[in-house]
């Protein structure tokens, strides 16, 4: 996983429709190479967007956050 080298926290999903879904926290170089690498996608995906919004103080503050990175069930 791209996350751990960077030294992210955070988690990432699944969706039922298809999309993947992901709250990273960390320092803002290491975050934005991580999202750059989203476009990458894995080899057996087809990425054709990445929306990138900063996350406010409540969802940096729920359980698990900055704690390592999780993937988390499909949702």
């Amino acid at each position: 996983m791209e996350a751990y080298p960077l030294g992210l926290s955070g988690w990432v999903r699944n969706r039922f429709n298809g999309d993947v879904e992901a709250l990273i926290a960390g320092p803002p170089d290491a975050v934005e190479s991580l999202c750059a690498a989203c476009w990458r996608g894995p080899s057996q995906s087809r990425v054709t967007r990445v929306f990138v919004e900063e996350a406010g103080e409540a969802e940096l503050a729920l359980p698990g956050v900055k704690s390592g990175f999780h993937q988390m069930p499909t949702r």
